[in-house]
């Protein structure tokens, strides 16, 4: 318990301060918890922000340094109310790279600012593949296997004219190919493409029949 002797208007006015005051001295600091995603294509990364011990309508400004420049802010992202006691909010679109996070809590006027460090790691992987050209009843398979990277599509491509053979097609095989050479274009699930020629022939028969004489019974031996 708080006592005190007023004797005079300056602990009057004391008094007074404290008590308007005192409800926002008393507040929790509030806490946050950062959780970062990787990038996978540029520019996808993200950043998740738990805000706890908060209070219902209190006003948030994010404030994001992409380091080494600790003075510039990289983005803002400002006047994020929280509902209740807690709130989460997301950052997209963030490229790889170290970050500083200057949080402000805004409670009736009373600012409380909090600093967080993140980092948004590169895991793009870009895709690489080779070609295998088989052969069946004179036409050519051709199966782009994929060593690297993310594939969402793999087309064909006449490599003289690029006009479009087979695909846009989740598969990685192209069937029944003419003669020819062709362009195999894989695209990732970021939108980036890789080209690969591959080059088909025609099938040599590789058989011939041979009649051989007549044999004691009157019939021809293939």
């Amino acid at each position: 318990m708080l006592a005190f002797n007023i004797n005079n208007t300056n602990d009057k006015k004391k008094l007074l301060f404290l008590l308007v005051w005192m409800p926002f001295f008393m507040l929790a600091q509030f806490t946050q918890t950062l959780t970062s995603t990787p990038e996978f294509c540029t520019g996808d990364g993200k950043v998740k922000i738990d805000i706890a011990n908060t209070t219902a309508g209190a006003s948030f400004d994010f404030v994001f340094y992409r380091l080494p420049n600790s003075t510039t802010a990289y983005r803002t992202a400002s006047g994020v109310i929280a509902s209740s006691t807690s709130l989460s909010h997301t950052e997209n679109n963030l490229p790889s790279g170290n970050y500083t996070l200057t949080t402000y809590e805004n409670v009736g006027g009373v600012i409380t600012t909090k600093n967080s460090t993140f980092t948004v790691t590169n895991n793009f992987v870009a895709v690489n593949f080779t070609n295998k050209v088989t052969y069946s009843c004179g036409l050519a398979n051709i199966t782009a296997n994929v060593t690297s990277g993310n594939p969402a599509t793999f087309e064909l491509r006449n490599a003289s004219t690029g006009t479009l053979v087979a695909g846009p097609q989740t598969s990685n095989v192209f069937s029944g190919i003419q003669a020819g050479t062709y362009n195999v274009i894989v695209t990732d699930i970021c939108g980036n493409t890789k080209s690969l020629s591959a080059t088909t022939v025609a099938e040599t028969n590789n058989y011939v029949f041979v009649r051989a004489a007549t044999n004691n019974l009157g019939f021809n031996q293939l």
